[in-house]
Formats: C-alpha cells, sequence, structure tokens
C-alpha cells in the first residue's frame, strides 16, 4: 500500500511512499523532470534544454533537417535549417519539413509559388527555382517570365525575335500587310505603286 512519507529530494514538488517506506517521486518542480528514473537523486534534468525541451528526451536536434534549435517556453523553437530545406508551415514539431529543390508550391523559399505565375501551362520546380511552360500564344521571349503575347506582337510574331515588316501587323501568329499592299524591300507597301 502507498501512503505518505517524509522525505527531501532535489527539485521535487510532492512524493509518496511505496510499501517499506521507500520515497517515489509523485511530481517535479516547474522546469525539472525525473529523465533517468531514479528516484533517489530527485528530478535531477532541467527540461529548458535543447536536449530536454518540455519534458525528457524531448530533443530539438532530432527533429527532420535542422541545423540549429532552440528551446522556448518547453518547446523546440527552429533556428535554422538544413541547406535546401524550410520550416515554412511553422510547426517546429516536424522539423524543416518542405523541399524547397522540388517543391513547386515553395521553390527556394517558403513564399515562392510556381504554379502562379501568368500565362504558364504547367511549373515545377528544379534545384530551388521554378521551370515553367507558357500557355500559348505566350512566351519568353523578353526575359524568364512567360509575358509575350506571339499571337499580337510585331517583334515576335508567331515566335521569338521573328520581327514583321515595316508596317506590317502581326494576327494570329503571322505578319500580314495591310489590305492592298505586300513586302518589298522589308517593309509593307501599296501594291499599285
Amino acid at each position: 500500500a502507498s501512503g505518505s512519507c517524509s522525505c527531501s529530494l532535489n527539485n521535487v514538488k510532492s512524493t509518496f511512499c511505496e510499501v517499506g517506506n521507500v520515497c517515489e517521486i509523485e511530481q517535479c518542480m516547474a522546469s525539472y523532470g525525473d529523465c533517468n528514473g531514479i528516484s533517489s537523486d530527485g528530478c535531477e534534468q532541467q527540461i529548458t534544454s535543447t536536449a530536454h525541451c518540455g519534458a525528457c528526451n524531448n530533443n530539438c536536434a532530432s527533429l527532420p533537417r535542422v541545423n540549429s534549435v532552440g528551446c522556448s517556453g518547453g518547446s523546440c523553437t527552429i533556428a535554422s535549417c538544413s541547406a535546401g530545406y524550410g520550416d515554412c508551415d511553422a510547426d517546429s514539431s516536424n522539423g524543416c519539413e518542405t523541399n524547397h529543390q522540388t517543391d513547386t508550391n515553395r521553390c527556394g523559399s517558403c513564399g515562392m509559388d510556381c504554379s502562379t505565375a501568368v500565362n504558364i501551362a504547367s511549373s515545377s520546380c528544379s534545384g530551388g527555382s521554378c521551370q515553367t511552360t507558357c500557355a500559348a500564344p505566350y512566351a519568353k521571349c523578353t526575359g524568364p517570365t512567360c509575358v509575350t503575347d506571339t499571337s499580337s506582337n510585331i517583334a515576335h510574331c508567331g515566335t521569338c525575335n521573328n520581327a514583321c515588316a515595316s508596317g506590317a501587323l502581326c494576327v494570329s501568329g503571322t505578319c500580314v500587310c495591310p489590305a492592298n499592299q505586300a513586302v518589298c524591300s522589308g517593309a509593307c507597301v501599296d501594291k499599285s505603286s
């Protein structure tokens, strides 16, 4: 039978006695734990370190893909992630869960969503950079984004760097001269002249 006994153990808030008046730990003081399971040395471990954060053996450094960790208020905190990874869900319990090298929704960083680029047909993430395929008739003629409309752009008609003759229009990706005109020496001229 268990009962009450008088004993003094380090960092212990309350105790109880087992048969034979063996003093056992009922509750440790705040910020301490009985991590080795030996009652006679009391609650020997502070549980405010990264090796024992909030509880015995809650080792913050064992979180997945973390580089630097801390312990605050009994919870692990992530100071930095392993190269190429991020803690995008702000849940330290699963470590640095996001692979910035391949995650299309968090490519290169937590806020970079490749799928939100304009005028794209598809997107992926490779090496931490967005890889996009433009939706027709758009193309990447003037930079890394799909902003050139090749169906109507006279400098990039039908494809990048396909300039129409002077005075010509780009209609559905084809250079055309206005009515009654034809291309002559690189310019649209009146056929009757």
